[in-house]
Protein backbone atom coordinates (compact mmCIF):
# COMPACT_ATOMS: atom_id res chain seq x y z
CA UNK A 1 0.00 0.00 0.00
CA UNK A 2 1.22 3.58 -0.94
CA UNK A 3 2.64 5.20 1.81
CA UNK A 4 -0.49 8.04 1.77
CA UNK A 5 -2.76 5.34 1.80
CA UNK A 6 -1.11 3.70 4.93
CA UNK A 7 -1.00 7.43 6.57
CA UNK A 8 -4.97 8.05 5.22
CA UNK A 9 -6.06 5.07 6.96
CA UNK A 10 -3.84 5.52 10.17
CA UNK A 11 -6.14 8.50 10.72
CA UNK A 12 -9.21 7.30 9.48
CA UNK A 13 -8.57 4.48 12.26
CA UNK A 14 -8.05 6.99 15.11
CA UNK A 15 -11.25 8.90 14.40
CA UNK A 16 -9.26 12.29 12.91
CA UNK A 17 -11.21 12.25 9.40
CA UNK A 18 -11.16 15.52 8.69
CA UNK A 19 -7.42 14.96 8.16
CA UNK A 20 -8.19 11.97 6.41
CA UNK A 21 -10.99 12.90 3.83
CA UNK A 22 -8.57 14.87 1.68
CA UNK A 23 -5.70 11.94 1.31
CA UNK A 24 -8.56 9.19 0.47
CA UNK A 25 -10.01 11.90 -1.88
CA UNK A 26 -6.51 12.50 -3.34
CA UNK A 27 -5.39 8.57 -3.84
CA UNK A 28 -9.42 8.31 -5.46
CA UNK A 29 -8.72 10.81 -7.98
CA UNK A 30 -5.40 9.04 -9.15
CA UNK A 31 -7.31 5.52 -8.51
CA UNK A 32 -10.52 6.64 -10.12
CA UNK A 33 -11.31 2.21 -10.82
CA UNK A 34 -10.89 1.68 -7.08
CA UNK A 35 -13.85 0.85 -5.02
CA UNK A 36 -11.93 0.60 -1.72
CA UNK A 37 -10.94 4.25 -1.73
CA UNK A 38 -14.42 5.28 -2.72
CA UNK A 39 -15.68 3.11 0.22
CA UNK A 40 -13.62 4.88 2.67
CA UNK A 41 -13.88 8.56 1.22
CA UNK A 42 -17.83 7.92 1.42
CA UNK A 43 -17.70 6.33 5.31
CA UNK A 44 -15.46 9.59 6.26
CA UNK A 45 -18.01 11.91 5.02
CA UNK A 46 -20.65 9.85 6.21
CA UNK A 47 -18.69 10.16 9.77
CA UNK A 48 -18.16 14.12 8.69
CA UNK A 49 -22.18 14.12 8.69
CA UNK A 50 -22.14 14.65 5.47
CA UNK A 51 -24.72 12.54 4.41
CA UNK A 52 -25.58 12.88 0.96
CA UNK A 53 -22.18 13.23 -0.28
CA UNK A 54 -21.58 10.04 1.88
CA UNK A 55 -24.22 7.95 -0.18
CA UNK A 56 -22.69 9.45 -3.43
CA UNK A 57 -19.51 8.23 -2.86
CA UNK A 58 -20.38 4.92 -1.54
CA UNK A 59 -22.94 3.93 -4.54
CA UNK A 60 -19.78 5.01 -6.67
CA UNK A 61 -17.74 2.43 -4.80
CA UNK A 62 -20.14 -0.38 -5.57
CA UNK A 63 -20.84 0.61 -8.74
CA UNK A 64 -17.20 0.12 -9.62
CA UNK A 65 -17.04 -3.27 -8.30
CA UNK A 66 -20.64 -4.96 -7.47
CA UNK A 67 -18.39 -7.69 -5.45
CA UNK A 68 -16.79 -4.93 -2.72
CA UNK A 69 -16.76 -6.05 0.14
CA UNK A 70 -15.70 -3.01 1.83
CA UNK A 71 -18.37 -0.88 -0.32
CA UNK A 72 -21.09 -3.18 0.72
CA UNK A 73 -20.19 -2.79 4.50
CA UNK A 74 -20.46 0.91 4.16
CA UNK A 75 -23.76 0.49 2.16
CA UNK A 76 -25.07 -1.09 5.75
CA UNK A 77 -23.45 1.31 7.61
CA UNK A 78 -26.09 4.12 5.70
CA UNK A 79 -28.96 2.09 6.38
CA UNK A 80 -27.97 1.78 9.93
CA UNK A 81 -27.93 5.14 10.61
CA UNK A 82 -32.22 4.78 9.25
CA UNK A 83 -32.64 1.99 11.60
CA UNK A 84 -33.07 -0.62 9.14
CA UNK A 85 -31.36 -3.39 11.06
CA UNK A 86 -32.25 -6.28 9.27
CA UNK A 87 -31.53 -4.73 5.80
CA UNK A 88 -27.83 -3.91 7.54
CA UNK A 89 -27.13 -7.07 8.75
CA UNK A 90 -27.97 -8.98 5.70
CA UNK A 91 -25.72 -6.91 3.88
CA UNK A 92 -23.23 -7.08 6.18
CA UNK A 93 -23.61 -10.94 5.99
CA UNK A 94 -23.18 -10.80 1.81
CA UNK A 95 -19.65 -8.93 2.77
CA UNK A 96 -18.54 -11.20 5.28
CA UNK A 97 -18.99 -14.19 2.11
CA UNK A 98 -17.56 -12.24 -0.22
CA UNK A 99 -14.16 -10.65 2.49
CA UNK A 100 -14.08 -12.63 5.79
CA UNK A 101 -11.01 -10.48 6.52
CA UNK A 102 -13.56 -7.30 5.86
CA UNK A 103 -13.18 -5.38 9.60
CA UNK A 104 -15.68 -3.15 8.60
CA UNK A 105 -18.04 -6.07 7.20
CA UNK A 106 -17.71 -7.46 10.56
CA UNK A 107 -18.60 -4.39 12.74
CA UNK A 108 -21.54 -3.23 10.53
CA UNK A 109 -22.79 -6.84 11.15
CA UNK A 110 -22.07 -6.24 15.33
CA UNK A 111 -23.75 -2.85 15.02
CA UNK A 112 -26.78 -4.33 12.71
CA UNK A 113 -27.08 -7.31 15.98
CA UNK A 114 -27.11 -4.56 18.83
CA UNK A 115 -29.68 -2.81 17.58
CA UNK A 116 -31.59 -5.40 17.51
CA UNK A 117 -30.91 -5.84 20.39
CA UNK A 118 -28.94 -9.20 20.35
CA UNK A 119 -26.11 -7.79 22.85
CA UNK A 120 -24.41 -11.41 23.32
CA UNK A 121 -24.18 -11.87 19.30
CA UNK A 122 -22.96 -8.51 18.60
CA UNK A 123 -20.38 -9.32 21.24
CA UNK A 124 -19.26 -12.73 19.46
CA UNK A 125 -19.06 -10.57 15.97
CA UNK A 126 -17.39 -8.20 17.38
CA UNK A 127 -14.64 -9.76 18.22
CA UNK A 128 -14.55 -11.15 15.25
CA UNK A 129 -13.70 -8.00 13.79
CA UNK A 130 -11.17 -6.98 15.87
CA UNK A 131 -9.69 -10.42 15.06
CA UNK A 132 -9.49 -9.03 11.16
CA UNK A 133 -8.06 -5.96 12.19
CA UNK A 134 -7.21 -5.07 15.68
CA UNK A 135 -6.04 -1.66 15.00
CA UNK A 136 -9.42 -0.39 14.27
CA UNK A 137 -10.49 2.12 17.27
CA UNK A 138 -14.21 2.43 16.58
CA UNK A 139 -14.27 -2.00 17.38
CA UNK A 140 -12.90 -1.24 20.54
CA UNK A 141 -15.17 1.23 21.48
CA UNK A 142 -17.98 -0.50 20.34
CA UNK A 143 -17.00 -4.02 22.32
CA UNK A 144 -16.67 -1.53 25.28
CA UNK A 145 -20.18 -0.36 24.51
CA UNK A 146 -21.57 -4.08 24.51
CA UNK A 147 -20.03 -5.14 27.54
CA UNK A 148 -21.56 -2.59 28.99
CA UNK A 149 -25.12 -3.83 28.10
CA UNK A 150 -24.33 -7.32 29.22
CA UNK A 151 -24.17 -5.44 32.59
CA UNK A 152 -20.02 -6.07 32.79
CA UNK A 153 -19.77 -2.87 33.72
CA UNK A 154 -16.19 -2.62 34.79
CA UNK A 155 -14.82 -4.99 31.74
CA UNK A 156 -17.02 -2.11 29.07
CA UNK A 157 -15.72 1.33 31.22
CA UNK A 158 -11.98 -0.48 30.94
CA UNK A 159 -12.48 -1.31 27.29
CA UNK A 160 -13.67 2.06 26.65
CA UNK A 161 -11.02 3.84 28.52
CA UNK A 162 -8.26 2.03 26.40
CA UNK A 163 -10.14 3.29 23.41
CA UNK A 164 -10.05 7.04 24.08
CA UNK A 165 -6.49 6.05 25.10
CA UNK A 166 -5.41 5.05 21.51
CA UNK A 167 -7.54 7.52 19.72
CA UNK A 168 -8.40 10.97 21.58
CA UNK A 169 -9.88 12.56 18.68
CA UNK A 170 -12.59 9.58 18.09
CA UNK A 171 -15.88 11.53 19.26
CA UNK A 172 -17.61 8.09 19.17
CA UNK A 173 -14.89 6.58 21.49
CA UNK A 174 -16.05 8.89 24.04
CA UNK A 175 -19.93 8.72 23.53
CA UNK A 176 -19.32 4.89 24.40
CA UNK A 177 -17.20 5.94 27.22
CA UNK A 178 -19.87 8.11 28.61
CA UNK A 179 -22.59 5.52 28.02
CA UNK A 180 -20.30 3.11 30.56
CA UNK A 181 -20.05 5.40 32.84
CA UNK A 182 -23.68 6.06 32.91
CA UNK A 183 -24.86 2.29 32.75
CA UNK A 184 -22.14 2.04 36.30
CA UNK A 185 -23.91 5.12 37.86
CA UNK A 186 -20.70 7.05 37.23
CA UNK A 187 -23.17 10.11 36.23
CA UNK A 188 -20.06 12.89 36.32
CA UNK A 189 -17.49 10.85 34.95
CA UNK A 190 -20.12 9.90 32.22
CA UNK A 191 -20.59 14.07 31.77
CA UNK A 192 -17.36 14.74 31.39
CA UNK A 193 -16.73 11.98 28.65
CA UNK A 194 -19.42 13.51 26.28
CA UNK A 195 -18.52 16.73 26.88
CA UNK A 196 -15.30 15.84 25.27
CA UNK A 197 -16.92 13.98 22.57
CA UNK A 198 -18.62 16.95 21.79
CA UNK A 199 -16.15 19.35 21.98
CA UNK A 200 -14.32 16.77 19.59
CA UNK A 201 -17.86 16.31 17.50
CA UNK A 202 -20.28 19.38 18.17
CA UNK A 203 -22.46 18.47 15.60
CA UNK A 204 -23.28 14.83 16.96
CA UNK A 205 -26.99 14.85 17.68
CA UNK A 206 -27.15 11.35 19.16
CA UNK A 207 -23.72 12.72 21.64
CA UNK A 208 -26.19 15.65 22.54
CA UNK A 209 -29.60 13.43 23.61
CA UNK A 210 -26.71 11.39 25.52
CA UNK A 211 -25.84 14.81 27.59
CA UNK A 212 -29.19 15.69 27.94
CA UNK A 213 -29.99 11.97 29.93
CA UNK A 214 -26.59 12.44 31.96
CA UNK A 215 -28.17 15.75 32.43
CA UNK A 216 -31.42 14.63 34.09
CA UNK A 217 -30.02 11.92 35.93
CA UNK A 218 -28.35 14.51 38.08
CA UNK A 219 -31.37 16.61 38.21
CA UNK A 220 -29.99 19.56 35.75
CA UNK A 221 -33.14 19.56 33.81
CA UNK A 222 -32.34 22.79 32.37
CA UNK A 223 -29.09 21.93 30.87
CA UNK A 224 -30.65 18.79 29.70
CA UNK A 225 -32.96 20.73 27.84
CA UNK A 226 -31.34 22.50 26.21
CA UNK A 227 -28.92 19.73 25.11
CA UNK A 228 -32.10 18.07 23.44
CA UNK A 229 -32.96 21.25 21.87
CA UNK A 230 -29.39 21.09 20.11
CA UNK A 231 -30.19 17.41 19.11
CA UNK A 232 -33.35 18.51 17.62
CA UNK A 233 -31.77 21.20 15.77
CA UNK A 234 -29.03 19.10 14.30
CA UNK A 235 -31.84 16.05 13.42
CA UNK A 236 -35.30 17.52 13.77
CA UNK A 237 -36.33 13.84 12.97
CA UNK A 238 -34.77 12.75 16.03
CA UNK A 239 -38.06 10.27 17.51
CA UNK A 240 -35.58 9.72 20.51
CA UNK A 241 -35.19 13.50 21.56
CA UNK A 242 -38.72 14.21 21.24
CA UNK A 243 -39.77 11.59 23.73
CA UNK A 244 -36.91 12.52 25.66
CA UNK A 245 -38.11 16.22 25.81
CA UNK A 246 -41.40 15.25 26.77
CA UNK A 247 -40.30 13.18 29.95
CA UNK A 248 -37.59 15.50 31.18
CA UNK A 249 -40.66 18.57 30.79
CA UNK A 250 -43.09 16.41 32.84
CA UNK A 251 -40.15 15.64 35.12
CA UNK A 252 -39.40 19.10 35.73
CA UNK A 253 -42.86 19.67 36.75
CA UNK A 254 -42.81 17.05 39.29
CA UNK A 255 -40.31 18.56 42.61
CA UNK A 256 -41.35 15.52 44.34
CA UNK A 257 -38.99 13.16 42.08
CA UNK A 258 -35.35 12.85 43.79
CA UNK A 259 -32.75 10.86 42.40
CA UNK A 260 -30.03 10.74 45.24
CA UNK A 261 -27.14 8.91 43.66
CA UNK A 262 -28.55 6.36 42.10
CA UNK A 263 -30.11 6.41 38.83
CA UNK A 264 -34.21 6.11 38.51
CA UNK A 265 -36.18 4.45 36.75
CA UNK A 266 -37.94 7.03 34.76
CA UNK A 267 -34.21 7.91 33.82
CA UNK A 268 -33.03 4.01 33.20
CA UNK A 269 -36.13 3.88 30.61
CA UNK A 270 -34.41 6.88 28.37
CA UNK A 271 -30.80 5.69 28.93
CA UNK A 272 -32.02 2.31 27.14
CA UNK A 273 -33.77 4.26 24.32
CA UNK A 274 -30.64 5.98 23.69
CA UNK A 275 -28.80 2.98 23.29
CA UNK A 276 -30.99 2.00 20.29
CA UNK A 277 -30.37 5.14 18.71
CA UNK A 278 -26.56 5.18 19.68
CA UNK A 279 -26.84 1.72 18.10
CA UNK A 280 -28.22 3.07 14.61
CA UNK A 281 -25.25 5.36 14.37
CA UNK A 282 -21.31 5.70 13.86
Amino acid sequence: MPRQDERAFELYRVGRYAEALPMYEAVAKINPQSDVYRAYVGLILFALHRSNEARTAISQSVAINPQSAIGIAAQARLLLRDKRYEEALQLAQRAITIDPTCAEAHYARAMALAGMTNFSQALSVIDDALAADPTLIQSIALKGRLLTRLERYTDGVHTCQRATQLAPQMAIAWEDLAMAYTFDEQLRQALQAITTALRIDPQDPTAWVIKAGIHNALRQNVAAMAALRKAKELDPTDDVAQEMQGLIGQDMKDDTKRLGTAVGKGVLAMIVAMVRAIFSSF
